[in-house]
């Protein structure tokens, strides 16, 4: 269902929104696509994740599968609560404990059933350094997806302005802290001045920055947080480069 999440629809910027009128059994034209299409956008951040903290490599695309069919079945969203934790913290423990229940059963099933899934000793510990390591994996592929999302909204904003190429000429220099090191050699592509290329990665970069405090917006509660979200996964992105 999720397996190839970057041909999977994206989700609308009003997530939460989504969130608490499924919670209050609001009738929401294509909800379940809306959910669905949100939980693909976040697959790999949890694959490495679960992958991190100790899941084997053969079985962790199934497990992160396995999850997110889960979530959805059993109301995973529903029991959200905005108040107390950003998406992205929400996700992150209800996978954690997923990867722990499946240790269980697993365990329980070798058993032949026959032991208490919470007595079991076989279910892998992981060690405090080992988390910690695997929160970081997990922040760092989050910033990047949503990263991700706000380049291209940018990018369909240029492009049903008519302007696909002009965005393809600087988008490098969006995300470079100087801007573009080439400019003169973009001025010559696009045949204007250098001047105006600086101004427009200037514009570019003010859009990429709306787009991205859009994006994490929908992971929030409150606009309160926002720049703060967007401060912490700017610094994650940059600390990875």
């Amino acid at each position: 269902m999720f397996s190839n999440p970057e041909f999977q629809p994206l989700f609308p910027v009003t997530a939460w929104t989504l969130v608490r009128r499924v919670q209050t059994g609001e009738a929401v034209p294509s909800a379940q696509a809306a959910l669905e299409s949100l939980c693909a956008t976040y697959w790999e951040p949890v694959r490495r994740y679960l992958k991190a903290l100790g899941c084997r490599e053969d079985e962790t695309a199934d497990v992160t599968q396995e999850f997110f069919a889960s979530f959805l079945r059993n109301g995973g969203f529903e029991r959200a609560n905005p108040e107390l934790s950003k998406l992205r913290t929400f996700i992150k423990l209800a996978a954690h404990n997923f990867l722990l229940n499946h240790w269980r059963n697993r365990m329980s099933q070798r058993r032949g059933g026959g032991a208490s899934p919470e007595n079991l000793d076989e279910v892998p510990e992981i060690a405090e350094a080992e988390r910690s390591l695997a929160e970081q994996a997990y922040d760092r592929e989050w910033a990047q997806a949503v990263l991700d999302r706000a380049l291209k909204s940018v990018q369909e904003g240029y492009a049903k302005r008519g302007r696909a190429e002009a965005f393809e000429a600087i988008k490098a220099g969006l995300l470079r802290p100087g801007g573009l090191s080439n400019t003169s050699e973009v001025a010559v592509q696009l045949g204007v001045p250098e001047a105006q290329v600086r101004v427009a990665v200037h514009r570019a970069r003010q859009r990429l920055a709306d787009a991205l405090r859009d994006e994490v917006l929908a992971t929030v509660e409150s606009p309160a947080e926002v720049e703060a979200e967007v401060r912490y996964l700017i610094g994650v992105i940059a600390h990875t480069q």
